[in-house]
């Protein structure tokens, strides 16, 4: 039996955890799409004998199994009654500092929900409420309360797989406009499964090339460190400095690429909305295209039959200002970034998408450099892995050719490898008995690398197989139009 969406929300006292709780369960939408709202102490007081003044009185590991006992009949209840529920809970005290969360909260929350409100406002609230009695903490005993919980809570969640985001009041939201926020988080989190992204992703190949059926073929390029040598990701967190380190890195370290991983850092990004224009418009300052893919895409654009399309797992809003200073902004993107472009880019979206031309009888020209890459160059028509003195691509490469692939390599200018020079509009022909849902793969590992004594300057593209793997087919090269 599937596991049911159980969205956890949590905040230290005062975050607003109560009165989101009771304004969002009145919602129309979020009641037509079967929502069910908890307060976590009601119904540990209703599985606890006495209530919650007996459950206070219980030691320790007492208070676990009826802890346990609450999350398994909320559990039930959503199996039983096919709902979503929002279970409003606690994860420490700050007075002296005890955790109260248990590991049956891991195994039960697929989201939890942040509130992230500001410590000066949670102050006020405690001060001015005197219906409950609530343990008195500073404005800067708040705040690391608050870090604290948010800290231990994102590497848990890393760890465990759960879909963690923060919600806050941006400057100058109503209450209004802070609940309509939070409703259409809670949707967003309930209704976007991984069918619901390839359907968008598959609209957005439409938008993105409103005449399909008048193409013959499709180049289709990853963007970080293929168009460019900058990793645009890597550059937006380091401007905002919200983190000590890279949370992309510490993401992917503990999780696989996925559709799961991809919607954690989607909503990463969305922490960041309120500067988050003004941060991509910076990380774009910085991004500087290599030449010769700007010219192929400019030469593209002036081919009739032939469509270009980035398709990156990176963020898409960057990508449309790099291409707009570089004067291409006639190439359409299929990428994400936030929760508003409806859908995230994977390893596996990206060969969906070579399937999606495919079934139109179109061919796939397809240009990346890493393993997300892999499935869109494996399935491609013809493929260009670009290069530069990078080592994260040789066990793919390795693996794929062992498999029998086939792959043209790219250098950069930061590339050692001695190769001929040929123009990066050349185009490995297709064998005649090669079909549309057949298609090769091209690549090689770098760990025996040739170096070469002095480095070159411009792009240049070669027979990946024929550089670093043995085989006996000779390959003919030529220049043809696009």
């Amino acid at each position: 039996m599937a596991k049911p969406t159980i969205i956890g929300l949590y905040g230290i006292s005062g975050s607003g955890k109560s009165y989101l709780l009771n304004h969002v369960k009145t919602e129309i939408a979020l009641q037509a799409q079967r929502f069910a709202f908890y307060d976590g102490s009601e119904v540990l007081a209703h599985v606890t004998p006495g209530g919650l003044d007996s459950f206070k009185l219980l030691d320790a590991a007492a208070k676990q199994s009826r802890i346990e006992a609450a999350l398994a009949l909320i559990t039930q209840t959503c199996l039983d009654r096919g709902e979503t529920a929002v279970v409003a809970g606690h994860y420490m005290f700050w007075n002296p500092g005890v955790v109260v969360a248990v590991e049956k909260d891991w195994q039960t929350y697929t989201h939890i929900v942040y509130l992230d409100t500001a410590p000066g406002v949670i102050a006020q609230r405690i001060s001015a409420d005197l219906t409950r009695h609530r343990v008195v903490v500073d404005e800067e005993g708040l705040r690391s309360w608050q870090n604290k919980e948010k800290e231990d809570l994102r590497a848990i969640c890393r760890e465990k797989g759960i879909i963690f985001t923060t919600l806050r009041e941006k400057p100058g939201d109503t209450n209004a406009a802070y609940l309509a926020h939070a409703s259409t988080l809670l949707m967003d989190l309930k209704c976007h499964t991984e069918a619901a992204n390839l359907a968008n992703v598959e609209r957005a190949l439409g938008l993105a090339l409103p005449h399909l059926n008048d193409l013959e073929k499709v180049l289709l390029f990853d963007a970080d460190k293929t168009l460019a040598p900058q990793d645009t990701g890597t550059l937006f967190w380091e401007l905002a400095a919200t983190f000590p380190a890279c949370p992309l890195k510490a993401l992917f370290t503990a999780q696989p690429y996925s559709y799961h991983s991809f919607r954690q850092a989607a909503l990463l990004y969305e922490e960041e909305a309120p500067r988050f224009d003004a941060l991509c418009d910076r990380v774009a300052a910085t991004v500087d295209m290599y030449p010769e893919m700007k010219a192929l895409l400019a030469r593209a654009a002036t081919e009739p039959h032939v469509g270009v399309v980035l398709v990156t797992c990176g963020l898409r809003h960057v990508w449309e200002k790099v291409l707009a200073r570089a004067d291409l902004s006639h190439v359409s993107i299929i990428g994400g970034g936030r929760l508003s472009d409806g859908y995230v880019v994977t390893g596996a979206v990206k060969g969906h998408i070579v399937d999606l031309l495919h079934a139109q009888r179109i061919r796939a020209i397809a240009f990346g450099d890493s393993p997300l890459d892999m499935p869109m160059l494996q399935r491609a028509d013809e493929a260009y892995v670009v290069f530069s003195d990078s080592c994260s691509m040789d066990a793919a490469l390795t693996a794929a050719i062992a498999r029998g692939y086939t792959f043209a390599q790219v250098l950069g200018p930061a590339a050692s490898t001695v190769l001929p020079s040929v123009s990066l509009e050349c185009h490995r022909p297709r064998p005649a008995s090669q079909s549309h849902t057949r298609p090769p793969d091209h690549r090689a590992p770098s760990s025996a690398r040739p170096r070469a004594t002095q480095r070159s300057r411009t792009m240049r593209c070669a027979p990946l197989t024929q550089t670093w793997a043995t085989t006996s087919r000779s390959r003919t090269w030529h220049r043809c139009s696009a």
